[in-house]
Order: structure tokens, then C-alpha cells, then sequence
């Protein structure tokens, strides 16, 4: 079996779950400054199963990142009042709306035309997440030693777009099997 060298996850639905960000406590989190929310402890829940998992991905040496359409402040926000803060990598945090920023207000584009090729299905993401992990270790990474981790049909079929393995978040300990035959 392939080792697993690069996990992403989907934020909403997958991470944490999505009634959870619809209370006063994920409203409060995204009005909040990012690092003051790194200094608290962490107060939006997992998903059921999803910290099991990211220990063991992490104690298996495997890196741990973000592949979300969710808009930058909120994802990152949500992130940091999160357990999962204790497990991604930073510089593994790919958003898609992160671009349409980017491309919209510094470069004067269409927000549209500059998000529509990140969203999932497009692997775009996946594909950054796994060029940054190849700048991280200088050494290159094949598709079938990453995985998506999702809650959409998007997200299978980026997975199965970029040449990634899928886990659907409602099966997401059969990870744990996975890493137990590696």
C-alpha cells in the first residue's frame, strides 16, 4: 500500500460540522482577529471522528492541509477556534476565495472569472496543496500518496480529478484502516 504524505480536508460539513457555524459562537468566531483566537481556547467542535483521525494522520508523519471554497477570514477563523488548528499546516491552507480576492481587489479582475478555476470539482486546489507539500519536503509527491477528505460529490470528484484518493467525511475512520495497512 502507498504511505500518505498529504491529507486535505474540506472545512464546512467535513471539519466542523455545518450547524455548528450557524450559532452565535461560529457568528462571534468570524468577527473575531484570527491570532486573539489562537491565544483562546479552541471553542467550534469537530466532526465526529475527525480528531481521532487527524492524530493518527499526524502521527503517521503525514501533513495535514485545507482545500475549501470557503472565504478566507471565515475559513481561517474557524480554523484557529477549532481543535484542527493543533493539526494543519499552515502553509498547507489552500481557499479558494483567497484568489478571487487576490485577483479582484490587487489586480483589478473579474472575482468570478479569477474563483471559478479553483472551485472544486477543479483539483486546482488539491494540485497547490501538493506543489506547496513538494516545496515543504523537496522532493516530489505522487497523487496517489494524497487524499481528500470531504462531505460534497465536488470534493470526490476533485479528488478523483487531481488522481487523489476520496474519503467521504460520513465514513472518515476508515482512515485509520488505511493508515494501520500503510
Amino acid at each position: 500500500m502507498t504511505k500518505i504524505k498529504l491529507v486535505t480536508w474540506d472545512i464546512e460539513g467535513t471539519i466542523i460540522p455545518a450547524e455548528a457555524l450557524k450559532t452565535p459562537e461560529a457568528d462571534r468566531v468570524v468577527r473575531s482577529n484570527c491570532l486573539q483566537l489562537m491565544k483562546e481556547k479552541p471553542t467550534l467542535p469537530l466532526h465526529d471522528g475527525v480528531e481521532e483521525v487527524m492524530k493518527a494522520i499526524k502521527n503517521s508523519g503525514a501533513y495535514q492541509g485545507i482545500a475549501s471554497g470557503y472565504a478566507y477570514q471565515f475559513g481561517n477563523n474557524y480554523l484557529a477556534a477549532s481543535p484542527a488548528r493543533d493539526y494543519i499546516d499552515s502553509r498547507l491552507i489552500i481557499l479558494a476565495n483567497k484568489f478571487a480576492w487576490e485577483g479582484a481587489v490587487l489586480d483589478k479582475k473579474d472575482w468570478d472569472k479569477v474563483l471559478k478555476p479553483y472551485l472544486k470539482p477543479a483539483p486546482t486546489m488539491l494540485n497547490l496543496a501538493k506543489g506547496e507539500l513538494e516545496e515543504i519536503l523537496r522532493e516530489s509527491v505522487k497523487p496517489e500518496e494524497c487524499v481528500h477528505i470531504g462531505d460534497q460529490d465536488h470534493d470526490e470528484l476533485a479528488a478523483k480529478a487531481a488522481g487523489w484518493k476520496f474519503y467521504d467525511i460520513k465514513n472518515v475512520r476508515s482512515v485509520l484502516n488505511y493508515l494501520k495497512n500503510e
